[in-house]
């Protein structure tokens, strides 16, 4: 019992303390300062063109690596791989395979 009559006290003097409270105010010029702000605002359009230009170096980079990594890599046959294949598992003495 005393711990709901502690705590219906709290949410009163909760509620008491509520009732004080009075609507903030803002500065007179904010709203002009904040649409000024809005108008003159160009440096979203840089970002966006720094942004995508970065997106481009990286995409063109990225091709280049790709274009250069398959042109150095060695081509590798059905037979050799075949041969690999039956080296690793030692099938040369087991089986006769042909390929």
């Amino acid at each position: 019992m005393k711990n709901l009559n502690k705590i219906e006290e709290e949410v009163e003097k909760t509620l008491g303390s509520i009732e004080g409270i009075k609507r903030a105010e803002a500065n007179p010029y904010l709203y002009g300062r904040i649409s000024s702000r809005m108008q003159t605002s160009a440096a979203p359009k840089k970002h966006v063109l720094g942004f995508v230009i970065v997106a481009i170096l990286i995409l063109l980079i990225n091709f280049v690596t790709l274009i250069s990594y398959n042109k150095n890599k060695p081509v590798i046959t059905r037979e050799q791989k075949m041969k690999a294949f039956i080296y690793d598992y030692q099938l040369e003495n087991e089986y006769n395979i042909n390929y």
